[in-house]
């Protein structure tokens, strides 16, 4: 008579599915945002074609991130680039102002939390 052991339910690694890249998503519709808050009220047009045109490229990262998380680091750079032209461009008024500089502070934290994927990598 054979014996066969098996292993027990506690020594099994019980799996456990990946987390949905949520700031990936958090950061698609903080773009999305952006984007559409150009329309919403009135621009000076330097203020504008950067706004709407960092809103669009910010949901694209955001997105493509989702797939391919290293594409985040695009979204830092674009959060940096708000915040900096938001102090550069010296015709913006005032509501653009804070929003543009609270939406890049936004981005910026969710563009450095890393996905799921990266944190099963450095295990």
């Amino acid at each position: 008579m054979t014996v066969t052991s098996q292993p027990s339910p506690s020594s099994r690694a019980a799996y456990v599915p990946p987390a949905p890249p949520w700031p990936r998503y958090v950061n698609a519709l903080v773009g999305l945002w952006l984007f559409v808050s150009t329309f919403l009220w009135r621009h000076t047009p330097s203020a504008q074609t950067n706004t709407w045109l960092i809103g669009l490229m910010m949901t694209a990262a955001a997105l493509w991130a989702v797939s391919t998380p290293a594409i985040r680091w695009f979204n830092t750079a674009l959060a940096v680039w708000l915040g900096l032209s938001t102090f550069a461009i010296t015709d913006v008024t005032p509501l653009t102002y804070y929003n543009n500089f609270v939406v890049a502070i936004v981005a910026f934290v969710l563009s450095l939390i890393p996905s799921p994927a990266e944190w099963q990598g450095a295990w």
